[in-house]
């Protein structure tokens, strides 16, 4: 198989009577040679050969003084600029999320009194059906491959940036914040294995639509069920790692401290002030063994924000206004999970119960997310 730049279309060549599947559509290619017209970005590309392995390739196009080029750093294997997968059972590609099968199960969720803060009073049963959730929150490079293959631009960027902090328990509207810059005094772009964060739930939403798109898989963001049994299993544990817990928190996630003058304060003591790599504590991972539960950035949900005991009457929240010093964002209430890397131990809010919310369109630099995967 050969690439070749040909009247600002992307000449194949391939065997004869092959089936290439791209975006979503079927070429036949009888005499082994197709002409394509292909825009920039990242496109998966599925070849079909009778008496052939089937395999995937991926094209990552770059357009760069109108010459067309390949950059094949995304694949697994530099040396033959591919790798094989099955055409009904592929395998995931580089930027794809690890995930892990979560099987269908009768749940009690929620908590009773005294167990948690006022938003998390309440309980309720539901079914849920098998799904997969991504092993890790999404990371920069996921993030940033979709950015680059799209052109995305985020509500930060466009909306004139999100509240920030410098781990020291200084909050405030930055106006350059961004997903590649989101702190307070530090323009330094954050390594490829911390959460993204900076991100509103729409700039979540599009990163999901454009894995489904790019995969052929359904991903999309957790509903808040999901989440909760995937960090606290089947005993119902209060923290991802144990039913109690009056250890050090720095051995298990990445949170913060206690201080009476300034909330929102990280911690150095977990080795980290601000984010912390999605696979650094091992110690913190949950029963279904998903990381970072607790601790590093908090997560958007699919679900609107609903009391527990208004559950039963309406699904769907009302528009809000929310206050960021002299910004206010209008949206609908998200539910949270998850607590950040100012988590307080003390707190109530360091633990798997604990939930709250931001309307849809807010982003601060510790609010990430992770996947689910739909079976």
């Amino acid at each position: 198989m050969s690439f070749l730049k040909k009247n600002n279309s992307i000449s194949i060549t391939v065997y004869p009577h092959t089936e290439i599947f791209i975006r979503n559509k079927v070429k036949r290619v009888k005499n082994g040679k197709i002409s394509i017209l292909l825009k920039n970005g990242v496109y998966l590309c599925r070849y079909k050969c009778p008496g052939k392995p089937s395999f995937t390739r991926l094209l990552f196009l770059n357009n760069l003084k109108d010459e067309i080029s390949f950059d094949y750093r995304l694949l697994q294997d530099m040396s033959e600029h591919h790798y094989n997968v099955k055409v009904h059972n592929p395998e995931r590609l580089p930027f794809e999320p690890e995930t892990l099968k979560i099987p269908g199960a009768h749940v009690h969720l929620g908590v009773q009194l005294g167990e948690g803060p006022s938003t998390s009073l309440g309980s309720y049963s539901i079914k849920l059906r098998s799904f997969a959730i991504s092993k890790y929150e999404v990371t920069n490079k996921q993030f940033s491959t979709f950015v680059q293959s799209t052109g995305y631009v985020t509500d930060a960027e466009q909306s004139g940036g999100g509240f920030s902090t410098d781990g020291r328990g200084h909050w405030q509207w930055l106006p350059s914040a961004q997903w590649r810059h989101p702190f307070l005094k530090n323009r330094i772009s954050l390594p490829d294995d911390h959460p993204v964060v900076m991100v509103s739930w729409d700039d979540a939403m599009a990163y999901c639509k454009w894995l489904s798109n790019m995969t052929n898989r359904n991903y999309r963001l957790p509903k808040e069920a999901e989440w909760e049994y995937a960090a606290r299993g089947e005993d119902h544990r209060l923290f991802p790692w144990t039913r109690s817990f009056n250890g050090d928190f720095h051995n298990y996630c990445n949170h913060g401290k206690s201080h009476k003058k300034s909330l929102g304060r990280g911690s150095i003591h977990d080795g980290y002030l601000l984010t912390s790599p999605v696979n650094a504590f091992p110690r913190g991972v949950s029963p279904f063994g998903v990381w970072d539960m607790l601790g590093n950035v908090k997560e958007w949900m699919e679900d609107d924000f609903i009391y527990y005991d208004e559950k039963k009457n309406s699904q769907h929240a009302n528009q809000k206004e929310e206050q960021y010093g002299s910004i206010t964002i209008h949206g609908i209430p998200k539910t949270l999970r998850g607590t950040g890397f100012y988590g307080d131990p003390q707190g109530y809010f360091l633990n798997a119960i604990a939930r709250n919310s931001h309307v849809h369109k807010a982003r601060f630099s510790a609010l990430g997310f992770r996947l689910v995967e739909e079976l």
